[in-house]
């Protein structure tokens, strides 16, 4: 939110629809000419995206979708192409009960501005956005896609002009309304000449004691019903008009008192918590960004604001900047292409910059490596979506570019009108990839030097067009968007027909390549027979239900195994029996941890195997069946929303049905989670009689995500 009065302009937003299509992206942003920013881990150790939707794992290191005004059915209702557009995550406006909230009003010029004067510390029971049944129910449903929610909470000041209050706040904080001398500063005009005027200055609302205890209770105890409602983060509006530790006589404990709670009891639920605050342009004089980001991540707004002035003026070498303003490193940094602010505020800095020069933006932006970047979804109508831009192709192959160079490197780099964003897991690699940007139009043909990329044939996911690194340069011809994400995925090796029966005195076992190595060995030792170093090259036998290579070997029975690709390898693995797979479950020391799963042919990948009939339910229940793929000791099912629900502890034990199949009979229209006491699934809604649910590795903060199929016995 910036510094001025919310003034209601209503103007024009010109929607452009466009046919979403689905396609992997690889994408890179850009920096100054031959300069160079090495962020992320060691690249062996690179994490890689989760997930049969391939998004990233945490917030921070996904693309967030700013779904400004939408209310939460209309996020709900666009979950599946939010998902396929990879996104990692989703935001919604402020949560509280806004300013003389009209619902039938929806022209957003007009009403936005509200949203970000609450009148209570307590999710709107009347607004534009919905209910707190609606937010819990966008969650679950989230959850179940691998999506995050964010939402927007406001805890620097409340609704009113200047220094006095809405009356309205009495009906819903009427301690605070009635001690207003405690609980809001004395009146101090704002501006980022010194602390005071920063921390106690008036931005044009009356502004908050955030020292006081009361407040940080109202803001924790806002904070826990969200979480309750299963939201995954926050972002906090005018961050940097609350005070910190550091900020001398000023101080006070308000953020690690409020976060860090909010962090516990969210990680007593489960869910690890992401937070991050808008502080705009600077921190104001005698004070840093180091003083907030123990507590969350920043908004790098001056980074992202710079970008798309340097594109919008054919400024390759200027929109290349590998520079964040806030100085921090790049995992505490949030960017965009535009913001609520810069679209919607007085200046109206990108109002009427172009949906190209945006989405050209976006795309160097959004392929930096560690910062999240927040795409700006341009309104409609209070509470419904408007522009299509955020799910063009073009920005989903940004996106999932991204995505899938989580914790890997980067090379930011010019060229005339082109900037060149290289992200690359081995340097000089054919893993290797990059976005490339025309500043200066659309179409055009590109001849520059390349620096990390190995030499081959890459393709283009955004026009298919092909492009040669050879001898240190890429060549190649950017289509009308004037975006390229470049790179190649992992083809699939021809199946072997007729797999070659087991020997006597051998086991078959599995290697589903969930982290896509170029090659799977297989090192064994420890039966018969043992292998030299790095291994047997495995047998590649087809892509299980989630798309991922499923490789077999057959191995002395009693063999220890090792999975590798030559650089990488799992840790050692006893125990194996015929018919035993395993898949990649995290890493430690170095090395990769590994699941097993019984393996099942026919897409069978992390399905569990064997055959028995289905059961049959009673009227007015049905049964659920779970693939208990992960192994879960004392599995149970809870569940809720239907005739009747049990306690969280008095959860039934399923019962197993045939390999790793279990089953249970709930109530028509439950709502089910399967645990097995420390651990648990998300949320599953809209079960239906004999859907089977497979517990996957990848979760959505701790709990485990799933995968829904028709249960065939």
């Amino acid at each position: 939110m910036k510094l001025h009065s919310f003034k209601k302009t209503a103007f024009k937003v010109v929607i452009i629809l466009l046919t979403l299509v689905f396609c992997i992206g690889v994408f890179a942003g850009c920096s100054s000419s031959n300069s160079e920013e090495l962020n992320g881990s060691d690249a062996n150790l690179a994490k890689a995206a989760t997930g049969s939707t391939g998004l990233a794992d945490d917030c921070q290191d996904g693309v967030t979708l700013h779904c400004w005004n939408w209310s939460y059915n209309t996020i709900k209702n666009n979950l599946a192409d939010i998902a396929a557009a990879g996104y990692t995550s989703v935001q919604t406006s402020p949560v509280q009960q806004p300013k003389d909230c009209n619902t039938s009003d929806t022209g957003w010029a007009g009403n936005w501005w509200k949203l970000y004067q609450p009148l209570s510390f307590s999710i709107a029971t009347n607004s534009w956005l919905g209910t707190s049944t609606q937010l819990s129910q966008l969650c679950a449903a989230a959850d179940n896609y691998g999506i995050k929610v964010i939402v927007d909470i406001v805890a620097n000041h409340m609704s009113g002009q200047g220094a006095t209050l809405d009356y309205n706040v009495g009906n819903y904080e009427s301690q605070i309304y009635n001690n207003q001398g405690s609980y809001f500063h004395n009146f101090v005009s704002c501006n980022d000449n010194n602390v005071e005027n920063v921390v106690r200055g008036n931005i044009g609302m009356p502004d908050l004691n955030t020292g006081s205890t009361y407040v940080q209770e109202r803001v924790t105890s806002l904070l826990k019903d969200c979480i309750d409602c299963g939201v995954d983060g926050f972002r906090f509006d005018a961050a940097k008009h609350i005070e910190t530790p550091d900020d001398g006589y000023y101080a006070s404990n308000f953020w690690p008192n409020v976060i860090n709670s909010a962090k516990s009891y969210a990680s007593n639920k489960g869910t690890d918590l992401y937070c991050y605050g808008e502080i705009l342009y600077t921190c104001g004089t005698g004070r840093s960004y180091n003083s907030y980001s123990p507590y969350m991540s920043i908004t790098a707004n001056t980074s992202g604001n710079n970008v798309r002035t340097n594109v919008c003026n054919g400024n390759a070498s200027g929109a290349a900047s590998n520079w964040y303003n806030t100085n921090l490193a790049a995992n505490k940094n949030v960017i965009w292409a535009e913001s609520h602010d810069t679209y919607a505020n007085d200046s109206h800095e990108s109002t009427y910059v172009s949906d190209s020069n945006i989405n050209k933006t976006w795309a160097i932006v959004a392929s930096r490596a560690d910062a999240m970047s927040l795409y700006f979804a341009r309104p409609g109508s209070m509470g419904n979506s408007g522009s299509t831009c955020w799910k063009y192709n073009e920005v989903s192959a940004v996106n999932k570019f991204h995505n899938s160079y989580v914790g890997s490197y980067e090379y930011l780099s010019s060229s005339g009108s082109i900037v060149m964003n290289e992200r690359w897991k081995t340097n000089g690699g054919t893993d290797g990839g990059c976005v490339l940007v025309n500043t200066s139009g659309t179409s055009t043909s590109v001849n520059m030097t390349v620096n990390r990329m190995g030499n081959g044939t890459y393709t283009d996911k955004v026009s298919g067009n092909t492009f040669t690194v050879s001898n240190g340069r890429i060549s190649g011809s950017i289509g009308s968007t004037g975006i390229a994400v470049i790179y190649n995925t992992t083809p699939n090796p021809t199946p072997d027909p007729e797999p070659t029966p087991n020997p006597s005195g051998n086991m078959t076992v599995y290697f589903t390549n969930n982290y896509d190595w170029s090659t799977v060995k297989c090192y064994y030792w420890g039966g018969a027979s043992v292998a030299t170093w790095p291994g047997v090259s495995m047998t590649y036998v087809e892509n299980d239900a989630y798309g991922d290579q499923v490789y077999s070997i057959s191995v002395p029975t009693g063999s220890k195994l090792i999975f590798n690709n030559g650089s990488s390898q799992t840790v050692d693995i006893t125990g194996a029996t015929d018919g035993t797979g395993y898949y990649i479950s995290g890493t430690s020391n170095g090395k990769y941890t590994v699941s097993s799963y019984t393996y099942a042919s026919n897409g069978g990948g992390e399905e569990g195997g064997g055959s028995s009939n289905a059961i049959t339910a009673p009227d007015g229940y049905m049964v659920v069946y779970c693939n208990n793929a992960q192994n879960w000791s004392n599995l149970k099912c809870y569940y809720w929303g239907g005739a009747s629900s049990v306690t969280w502890n008095n959860a039934p034990a399923m019962t197993l049905l045939d390999g790793n199949i279990y089953y249970a009979i709930v109530p028509v229209n439950s709502n089910v989670i399967f645990r097995n006491g420390s651990k648990q699934t998300v949320d599953i809604t809209g079960v239906v009689d004999g859907n089977l649910y497979t517990i996957l590795s990848s979760k959505s903060g701790s709990k485990y995500k799933v995968s829904t199929s028709t249960y065939t016995g």
